[in-house]
């Protein structure tokens, strides 16, 4: 691995360490947008992003449901939302019969069930790489991690509104957004660098037509 790779690599982390949020995260929105001009500051709104083609989210977005982003313990997460009322303002439409199963009640994207990947949700899509993730304790199944695949451009056929977060890609896959895949803390698998482990949660072969 060369230098530039390497500092690509840390300079990931490091943003997914500043993706993980608390009560500083409007702060942090007031502060970027004191530091970026006006006509960056489609950026920073989450009302905006889904105006922006791939579909991509911020890294400074306030207003996420679970503050999970990148935790992995067995400690309980906090519960999903009762109603699936998450997401933000340009996400489409929530699927209702697709997102009623339990496991995708913490959701808030495209299980890939729907957009190329297992029938189970458990392995992303062939071509695409894995990302980061939050969690939620779901009633009977426990902590259910939401891990995001990315880099390839999809139409969505299904989506889940029932949580609110941001991409977690983080730069995996070009932060294009794909699908999001459901595992139990015992089948999510991590890579030396802290993101969902490819090699275990990908499909094999080339990408869908």
């Amino acid at each position: 691995m060369n230098t530039w790779q390497k500092l690509d690599r840390i300079t990931a982390r490091f943003c997914v360490r500043l993706g993980r949020y608390g009560c500083w995260s409007e702060f942090l929105d007031r502060i970027g947008r004191l530091v970026c001009p006006a006509f960056l500051d489609p950026l920073l709104v989450p009302g905006m992003v889904g105006d922006l083609i791939p579909l991509s989210r911020p890294i400074l977005m306030g207003g996420v449901s679970s503050n999970q982003g990148g935790v992995r313990n067995p400690d309980p997460a906090p519960p999903p939302s009762p109603h699936p009322n998450g997401g933000d303002p340009g996400d489409p439409a929530h699927s209702s019969a697709e997102c009623s199963k339990m496991i995708y009640h913490g959701m808030h994207g495209a299980p890939c069930a729907y957009h190329g990947g297992s029938a189970d949700n458990k392995f992303c899509p062939a071509g695409s790489v894995t990302g980061m993730w939050w969690r939620f304790n779901i009633p009977g199944l426990g902590n259910v991690y939401y891990v995001d695949c990315c880099g390839l451009a999809i139409t969505y056929k299904v989506w889940c509104r029932w949580a609110k977060e941001q991409n977690w890609c983080v730069g995996q896959g070009s932060s294009i957004y794909t699908c999001t895949i459901t595992l139990l803390f015992g089948e999510l698998k991590v890579d030396g660098n802290g993101f969902a482990d490819a090699s275990k949660h990908v499909l094999s072969g080339a990408p869908s037509p």
